[in-house]
């Protein structure tokens, strides 16, 4: 996706659905290849590991079958810890 954000170059990465609508979340590779996806109920987060070059974004899921919107109420933010790989 064109919206797509690495967060900064972030290896652990929050994100957070803030909305009554669940979210399919996309993780590409640097190259804008789809590596990975999971969907995100709504009203929760979760923190995930990705390389610092691969780039993330989320849509709305409308119903099953009926594909994607653009996300509303989803937030993506860069975890900093001390913690090795």
């Amino acid at each position: 996706s064109t919206n797509s954000n690495n967060i900064a170059t972030a290896r652990r990465v929050l994100v957070a659905n803030g909305d009554n609508k669940k979210k399919k979340i996309f993780i590409n590779d640097a190259n804008g290849n789809n590596i990975a996806s999971f969907i995100l109920p709504r009203f929760n987060s979760i923190t995930f590991i990705k390389k610092s070059t691969d780039r993330v974004y989320g849509q709305n899921v409308v119903n099953t079958g009926d594909g994607f919107t653009n996300a509303t109420n989803l937030t993506f933010q860069k975890v900093t810890t001390n913690h090795a790989d």
